[in-house]
């Protein structure tokens, strides 16, 4: 449920802006790459203001926050005029690389060209990664997970259908090994965590054979493994289109309590293994099956067999 809005692109294609909105809220977005060199000071002293008002900015700044830290001086040195046009704006947001302590590549600690901020009252970083690009020494990868606050994740259901043969419903099964009686919520959380890992695994695996098949079949389009190429292309074709499917079903349901049906079944089955379904009473003699029933019939029993009895009755 995402839609993208007021896209404005520079003429000079310099920076794009956009409007964000997601679940009833708006984020106004801007990704830039400023110019280097002469053109650097006059660009900033005209277009410092597209940083105001937004919720996210990032990109290539061409020039450091703190001039004194700058290895690379005076090539990437903003005069002193444009530094206080665009500091007291710059220093409204929050920078994700200093929030998470990720300053893994760094210009001089917080000195950096690439940086991405955001604004702390509309949004918090969860994640913060840099995907190091080892063909040069300056501009690598950054991902960002943003997340507005009191943010409920989408809810997660189990991808059954990736368990295509019984070796694979065996490794789910040892995931689940660990769940031994008791109430669903109790296990909840660690049953969650065990699927999703094997869900992960096995999709990251799948997607791989995608590519190199991919790959392979252009490549080589009359080798003798093209059937097999294909059939691994075809599979994850398959798999994308069960997972809208299973997507859509799981927004439309409104209560969710257990991630799937075959969860479910496992999790029945073990429970009824280890559940007592009917006693005899004690007092009556006659079998119950009813759990009211069973919880009175087994409090007589243990009331009775704890009972005081007195020994020095005549």
């Amino acid at each position: 449920d995402i839609k993208v809005c007021d896209v404005t692109i520079d003429t000079q294609y310099r920076f794009i802006s956009c409007v964000v909105m997601s679940e009833g809220r708006k984020y106004k977005f801007l990704a830039l790459y400023a110019p280097a060199g002469s053109s650097r000071n006059q660009w900033w002293e005209k277009n410092y203001k597209i940083l105001e008002g937004k919720e996210v900015i990032l990109g290539d700044f061409n020039f450091v926050m703190d001039q004194t830290r700058d290895r690379n001086k005076p090539s990437t040195d903003l005069g002193k005029a444009n530094m206080e046009l665009v500091k007291p704006i710059l220093d409204k947001y929050q920078d994700a690389a200093v929030v998470t302590n990720n300053l893994t590549f760094t210009y001089r600690d917080i000195s950096r060209l690439d940086r991405v901020y955001f604004n702390s009252k509309a949004l918090s970083v969860v994640k913060y990664r840099i995907r190091m690009n080892h063909l040069a020494d300056d501009h690598h990868m950054i991902r960002v997970k943003l997340e507005p606050p009191q943010y409920k994740p989408p809810f997660w259901r189990f991808k059954s259908y990736l368990m295509v043969n019984e070796h694979l419903k065996g490794t789910v099964k040892n995931e689940l090994a660990l769940v031994c009686g008791g109430e669903w919520s109790q296990h909840k959380a660690n049953v969650r965590k065990a699927l999703i890992r094997w869900e992960k695994k096995t999709l990251k695996k799948r997607r791989k054979n995608y590519y190199i098949a991919k790959s392979l079949a252009k490549r080589y389009p009359k080798s003798a493994n093209r059937i097999k190429w294909k059939a691994s292309i075809e599979a994850w074709s398959k798999l994308h289109e069960k997972a809208k499917v299973m997507w859509a079903a799981a927004v439309e349901t409104v209560a969710h309590e257990r991630p799937s049906g075959f969860v479910t079944r496992k999790l029945a089955a073990k429970r009824n293994k280890s559940a007592i379904n009917a006693v005899k009473d004690p007092v009556t003699g006659a079998v119950v099956e009813e759990p009211e029933d069973i919880v009175k019939a087994v409090e007589s029993f243990y009331s009775n067999l704890y009972k005081f009895k007195s020994t020095n009755a005549k």
